[in-house]
């Protein structure tokens, strides 16, 4: 069963667009009244008004179904909504939404800078009136009732440059859009902290010194070290999904649609790999059910992803990474001399189908995972899971799966693997193509499953 929110994903986890939401009727979203303004300074050219929700059922309950499907921020710290209503020629030049400290001391002190920015689009233009990011090219072309969420700074809580937009300007019709800026206080809990600024500081980490580094080329360490390069997020199909399923919330994270790269959000299971210890070392084989921390996870993990038959999937790899540890780039792929030499697994089971990960603990600098051939970086959570094909539609190596865990600067970082073989995997059942296989067929509900 779906939930009813989509969320396509275009900054990362700082930007995001979602459909369906409740929106006005037209006693609430027609002719401004008291506290209406209208501007034509250089910045902007539209009718507008403020208004606070409580004193609307309509924009109440909109508010409401908002901070139910945007959990991961606290919107009673929003200022009241500004309700802009662009006729003929209206536009928004390029502007932020953060405020300057230094013109604003008193409002940033008290409540913290605009965190987020929250747009519900009202009503949309017959021409003209889409929203522009003019530093990284994209121009948004919401319907009515979509709402696009961005962050307006970095987890170190400064201001974010690429977050610079626009509304373009009406050519024919009325365009109006309902705003809440979200201030920092209050989202401590919510929104990362301010460790977070590892992943743009960039340390010289060329000059740590690790036993195997030759095995890396540049591409790939940068892909490692520098956030910037990852650009995933700029793709025009990154998505993300929210989901019910077997009764339980799944938050999942399309990095690559072919071949299929999925990343599956958990609230909780961070700290289950260290049960009794038995876990810790640097690299060791669990059978699931002698061990009930894994076998809980493991069926997790099954439920989540009913597309995957973990039948024939091999006994979970546990990898625990130090400072100096990594993986240097690999397919999971097995490739054999000739067929004498395949073992019983390649004889009974085939080859290797996909790879999930699940991520235990993460270093406190380095430990990403990176797909040269894709430019993409992972960079999990704790409880976090991410899986990709191996192969292709005909069975034969998925070459864009090529993979690296890159090295440990400070810190541990704590996995488990498992790999899925090829045998009865209803998702092969179902494909048409011998391409790469889309990521689609990861979504429940997208093929027949095999009854047996």
């Amino acid at each position: 069963m779906w939930k009813r929110t989509t969320w396509r994903l275009r900054h990362k986890s700082k930007f995001g667009m979602f459909s369906n939401i409740q929106t006005l009727d037209d006693t609430e979203s027609g002719g401004f009244k008291s506290g209406a303004f209208y501007t034509t300074v250089s910045q902007f050219a539209a009718n507008g008004t403020w208004l606070i929700h409580e004193n609307r059922p309509n924009f109440a309950k909109m508010f409401r179904n908002l901070q139910s499907d945007i959990a991961s921020l606290d919107l009673s710290t929003a200022e009241p909504w500004q309700i802009l209503s662009y006729n003929s020629d209206g536009y928004y030049a390029p502007h932020y939404d953060f405020l300057n400290p230094d013109t604003n001391k008193q409002l940033v002190e008290g409540r913290g800078n605009r965190i987020a920015t929250v747009l519900v689009i009202l009503q949309i233009a017959k021409k003209g009136g889409t929203t522009v990011f003019p530093k990284i090219n994209l121009n948004i072309r919401p319907k009515a009732g979509d709402v696009v969420v961005w962050l307006n700074t970095l987890p170190s809580g400064e201001s974010d440059s690429q977050t610079l937009h626009a509304a373009c300007p009406i050519k024919e019709g009325t365009k109006i859009g309902a705003t809440l800026w979200v201030h920092a206080k209050g989202q401590e809990f919510s929104m990362p902290c301010a460790e977070s600024k590892k992943y743009y500081d960039r340390p010289d980490s060329h000059e740590f010194q690790f036993d195997g580094q030759e095995f890396w080329d540049d591409e790939s360490r940068n892909l490692c070290d520098d956030v910037e390069l990852d650009t995933t997020w700029q793709w025009e199909k990154a998505v993300c999904f929210e989901y019910f399923w077997n009764y339980q919330a799944v938050k999942m994270e399309v990095i690559a649609w072919r071949p299929g790269l999925r990343l599956v959000h958990q609230e909780a299971g961070g700290g289950l790999f260290e049960v009794d210890g038995r876990a810790g070392a640097n690299g060791t084989q669990i059978i699931a059910k002698d061990f009930p921390a894994a076998l809980s996870i493991f069926n997790t993990v099954k439920n989540l992803m009913p597309n995957l038959d973990f039948k024939y999937a091999e006994d979970i790899v546990a990898l625990s990474y130090h400072p100096g540890g990594h993986y240097a780039a690999h397919h999971d792929y097995l490739e054999y001399p000739s067929e004498k030499e395949w073992d019983s697994w390649m004889r009974n089971y085939g080859n290797r189908f996909g790879t999930l990960i699940m991520v235990f603990k993460t270093a406190e600098r380095g430990g990403a995972t990176v797909f040269p051939a894709l430019g993409a970086t992972v960079r999990p959570n704790p409880g976090d899971a991410f899986f990709w094909f191996d192969m292709m539609g005909d069975g034969s190596q998925e070459d864009l799966s090529e993979h690296a865990g890159c090295p440990i600067y400070e810190g541990r970082k704590m996995i488990s693997t498992i790999w899925v073989r090829m045998k009865k995997q209803p998702i092969l059942d179902n494909l048409l193509n011998p391409g790469s296989i889309s990521a689609r067929f990861l979504i429940p509900g997208t093929i027949k499953l095999n009854k047996n």
